[in-house]
């Protein structure tokens, strides 16, 4: 019946072409109704399959399964979209005018790594390279000679050597802070879960928040935190502290 209800429309579209041009065409022709077809009830998925239907797809596919199935988008609808931020608007406005404006500048992030041991800098630089989007700067504090260090091989970002002879943690958390160009930072850690980590850049500009962690009793879970903030305060070493900021206004995005 769909391939008869097709070859109408089609017969018909030519008709009413040569119509048009002169040709005597049958009126009747035009009344002709296609084949009655029955309409199959449309199935939707209920949201364990899903869930079963997103994990069972390369991510991050599995993401866009799931917001297609909560949004209701047709496919041309989704690759349609963009991320916009106030830096894009921005962007776009200044390109119209001849002016070049940095629209990822919201979006930079730099990793804050306390080493001072050549052998820590090298574990801490190497979690840095894995991630498929590396830090745009590193900053490395360290007790050891500049020299000592082999930093910055294959992460593709900026780095900068800062030595520091303090033994306080978040003392020299904070001085590597105010010393960063970005608007983010986080401290990157060998056994670090890169993917959960990148999830977390990607979404900061986005977030409107102070910082942007996973939504976890994991201590050890990565964050990423406002450059500002963290010069301010140092790092949020724990759940507890992050509580605790947020108490005090600090606004939090919490990662599922």
């Amino acid at each position: 019946p769909r391939q008869a209800e097709l070859a109408l429309r089609v017969l018909k579209q030519v008709l009413a072409n040569a119509k048009e041009r002169g040709h005597l065409v049958d009126e009747g022709v035009f009344r002709v109704k296609a084949p009655r077809r029955d309409q199959p009830e449309m199935r939707f998925l209920d949201w364990s399959e899903v869930e079963q239907l997103a994990s069972e797809t390369v991510e991050p596919y599995g993401n866009l399964i799931r917001f297609a199935c909560l949004t209701g988008l047709r496919q041309g609808e989704l690759f349609a979209l963009r991320s916009h931020t106030a830096m894009d608007r921005l962007a776009a406005i200044a390109s119209a005018v001849g002016m070049a404006v940095d629209a990822h500048a919201e979006r930079r992030v730099a990793a804050l790594v306390l080493a001072d041991q050549p052998d820590d800098a090298a574990l801490a630089l190497h979690a840095i390279a894995a991630q498929t989007h590396p830090a745009d700067e590193v900053i490395l504090g360290t007790k050891a000679r500049p020299a000592d260090l082999e930093a910055g091989a294959g992460t593709g970002a900026r780095i900068r050597v800062v030595k520091q002879d303090g033994d306080a943690r978040p003392q020299r958390i904070r001085e590597l802070a105010r010393l960063a160009s970005t608007p983010w930072v986080f401290l990157p850690a060998a056994a670090a879960d890169t993917d959960s980590l990148e999830q977390l850049i990607l979404r900061a500009p986005f977030a409107d928040a102070d910082i942007v962690a996973r939504a976890t009793t994991d201590e050890a879970a990565p964050a990423v935190v406002r450059r500002a903030l963290v010069g301010e305060r140092g790092w949020p070493d724990d759940a507890e502290t992050v509580r605790r900021w947020s108490h005090e206004g600090v606004r939090l995005y919490a990662v599922p």
